[in-house]
């Protein structure tokens, strides 16, 4: 079992991953990427939707073919999503099947907040208020503790949301849980967790939040939400006893805000071991409560008090990201369970050497939003027995590394070209054992004498290699060995002093930031934006 506040660092596998696979394009890559892996076919394809370009993707094997968005497959029915898209028509069906929900209705605050803050004080507060269409935890307002807070939170959601058909309901206190689950069997669970440390004995809660900063920004899913030490996470501290120097005692969690939400850092912890059987039953029942959903990431609030499991949400498209990436625990691999359930015939047939092969996701993304086409088909792996080598090239001109480039493409070979100095670059190429052999054969007749070959012949697969085979730009990639370790107690406690001068220093840029945005923000400087252009034009022409 993983120990409590153990930080699980993505950092080697970030560093492999695809630019564009960010927010909601991670579940895309992910769940693609082991399909393809599998040998199941793979197109990617744009669809306009209300003048907005969005991009689907097509699994087919053996006859079966399923569209795509994100986790969303085909075979989920159109009216179970439907239902789930509705929040009051979710609940009206989990509480016809006898799953415990909430206690509340919806209301139309279109017609003025009096009824709906009536029945706030019949229901009891706290209570929490969101919208009934409402997605991604957009627009939920939550432990709202009296009608000042109600109707403040009622104006939100009508005059900055636009949203006036709201549900009203008894405010759950307890965990918030994400389960997923799949064919009536529980697959992942994590608990949402405010932001928080785990003291070490010896560091100040400042310095454990900058080693989360660090292990957050190499997170896939946790880095587009950054941590932000403003007052109210102060507040917040000194409410407990605390200041950012305070130094917690070893085995001590120190949260620094009340909320949840991602948006908020909020973060995630894998608990699908520790979820009871009957919470487990109550995910279940909630899923087989919708006709036509037999998948679904719910959100599910678990009073530990009275054992009691109450469902808030189920979802059709739910980011799985958070299962793949939790803070701490186990990730769980639900874009493979996904994959299960589509294609079962793939089950544990997968090439184990699949697993270091990539499609270039970056590519793909990039022509289908420039327009030039509508679809792109990825190559199917190779099959057979592979072979691997590795090559360093002293020497080398730009036009044999086109040719290089060039000629895997075309024997349907996998890898890539790195640049490491001025006139020297590591090739990895991996494919099926005689292509490989005739690529190397031809590669030895094409170079020069000035040209100098360092070649280390059916090496072990390792790393990733891109398919078809692709030549990168002169950064070098970073390889698992070079990942900086994780720092130790006793290297935190000797960088203390640069951390402190560092800290200084970002003060001393945030204090400039600043007095440079209002500089931008003033009348003034709108006011003269034409002329800075025009003058940025004339001192190009000179």
């Amino acid at each position: 079992m993983i120990k409590e506040g153990t930080l699980n660092d993505y950092t080697e596998h970030n560093s492999m991953l695809p630019k564009r696979a960010a927010g909601p394009s991670l579940i895309t890559y992910n769940v693609a990427l082991e399909a393809w892996r599998r040998g199941v076919g793979l197109q990617f394809y744009t669809v306009t939707v209300k003048n907005r370009m969005r991009i689907f993707y097509l699994l087919e094997n053996e006859g079966k073919a399923y569209k795509f968005q994100y986790s969303l497959g085909g075979k989920v029915e159109s009216e179970a999503r439907k239902i789930v898209n509705d929040k009051s028509l979710t609940k009206q069906h989990l509480s016809a099947a006898g799953v415990s929900v909430p206690e509340g209705k919806s209301v139309d605050i279109d017609k003025g907040i009096e009824e709906t803050l009536k029945y706030a004080d019949e229901l009891g507060y706290p209570v929490v208020a969101k919208p009934t269409d409402g997605r991604l935890g957009k627009g939920v307002m939550t432990d709202l503790r009296d009608e000042n807070e109600l109707r403040d939170a009622l104006n939100h959601l009508k005059d900055e949301l636009g949203s006036t058909d709201i549900i009203i309901e008894q405010y759950i206190k307890g965990d918030d849980t994400r389960v997923y689950v799949i064919d009536d069997k529980v697959v992942a669970a994590y608990k949402r967790v405010p932001l928080n440390v785990f003291g070490d004995g010896y560091s100040t809660i400042s310095e454990l939040v900058d080693e989360k900063k660090r292990i957050r920004k190499n997170n896939p899913y946790a880095k587009k939400h950054e941590i932000d030490i403003n007052e109210e996470v102060l507040a917040y501290l000194t409410g407990q006893g605390y200041t950012i120097d305070s130094v917690p005692e070893k085995g001590q969690r120190v949260f620094l805000a009340e909320k949840t939400l991602s948006s908020d850092a909020g973060e995630k912890i894998d608990i699908t071991e520790e979820l009871s059987d009957k919470m487990k039953e109550t995910a279940i029942n909630a899923v087989k409560a919708v006709p036509g959903m037999f998948m679904s990431g719910l959100d599910l609030m678990i009073d530990h008090g009275r054992n009691q499991g109450y469902i808030l949400e189920l979802n059709a498209n739910p980011n799985i990201a958070g299962h793949l990436y939790p803070m701490e625990g186990k990730p769980r691999g639900v874009h493979k369970a996904i994959i299960d359930h589509y294609f079962p015939e793939t089950i544990d047939k997968k090439p184990k050497n699949n697993d270091h092969f990539v499609y270039d996701f970056d590519g793909i993304i990039d022509i289908l939003k420039s327009g030039a086409v509508k679809s792109v088909t990825v190559p199917p792996l190779p099959k057979g027995r592979l072979k691997a080598v590795e090559i360093d090239i002293t020497g080398g001109s730009e036009r044999l590394l086109d040719w290089i480039h060039q000629r895997a493409v075309n024997m349907r070979i996998g890898g890539e070209i790195t640049r490491i100095g001025n006139d020297e670059f590591k090739i990895k190429i991996a494919g099926r054992n005689a292509k490989v052999n005739n690529f190397m054969s031809d590669l030895k007749q094409r170079v020069t004498s000035s040209t100098r070959l360092k070649i280390v012949d059916d090496v072990k697969l390792k790393g990733l290699y891109p398919f078809y085979f692709k030549k990168v730009g002169n950064k070098p990639v970073i390889e698992p060995s070079e990942v900086p370790d994780r720092p130790t107690a006793k290297k935190e406690k000797t960088a203390k002093t640069d951390l402190q001068k560092l800290k200084a220093e970002e003060k001393k840029n945030q204090v400039l930031s600043k007095e440079l945005q209002d500089m931008k923000n003033s009348k003034s400087w709108q006011l003269t934006a034409p002329l800075r252009k025009l003058m940025s034009k004339v001192n190009k022409n000179k």
